[in-house]
């Protein structure tokens, strides 16, 4: 009894030292597990870190390379802004220098048109004036006689349209009575030669139609 209880104490405490034991190496196998995956975090972690670096500084190149094309392309454009700046400045130099020629020239047109102005009054003054072709005062002085002579012809015309009042006398004797008609005869005459372009009425004067008149006896 004493062996049985003996081995069985001894199995007892063999199967605790296993089960300390198993403990032991499962805590043991947990750290190491856990030893080996926080290894391999940092080494994910590493890894990912420099990839992250390697394309940050890949990044960087790429934008440090349009970074200084961009700074070319700004100081190019600022070059040919001046450039331009300096032509507009010409030019508008030219087109002032272009407006003063202009009027120069303006200038220069006017007194040209003057000078010759000048001239052809001057050989106008210096021409001699010609019998054949007179003058404008000759021409205006020849206008205004003809005026007046066809003023003077419509005043003789009004004149001898008008009936004329001839003081006749009864004649004593026929001589008298002769000479007055031949007399208004010559009157007639005249005036009918002083317009020769329009017929004059002849008026025939009787003596019956003359007033009554008184005879004075020769003492």
């Amino acid at each position: 009894m004493a062996c049985r209880k003996a081995s069985e104490a001894s199995f007892v405490l063999s199967d605790v030292r296993e089960r300390m034991r198993e403990k032991k190496n499962g805590v043991l196998r947990a750290a190491k597990l856990n030893a080996s995956l926080a290894s391999k975090i940092k080494t994910k972690i590493i890894n990912n870190s420099s990839v992250i670096k390697v394309s940050l500084k890949h990044n960087n190149k790429a934008l440090a390379m349009a970074l200084n094309a961009e700074k070319a392309n700004a100081q190019q454009l600022a070059k040919e802004k001046v450039i331009l700046q300096m032509e507009l400045e010409q030019c508008h130099f030219q087109n002032a220098s272009l407006r003063n020629k202009l009027c120069f020239l303006n200038n220069v047109f006017k007194e040209l048109e003057n000078l010759v102005e000048s001239v052809k009054m001057a050989r106008l003054s210096e021409v001699p004036t010609s019998p054949l072709f007179p003058s404008d005062r000759q021409k205006n002085s020849m206008t205004e006689d003809s005026w007046a002579d066809d003023i003077a012809d419509d005043h003789l015309l009004s004149t001898a349209a008008m009936p004329l009042r001839v003081p006749i006398s009864k004649p004593r004797n026929l001589r008298q009575q002769s000479g007055s008609s031949t007399a208004m005869q010559k009157s007639s005459l005249g005036l009918q030669t002083c317009a020769p372009d329009k017929p004059l009425e002849t008026l025939s004067v009787s003596e019956d139609a003359l007033p009554p008149q008184k005879w004075e006896e020769p003492a």
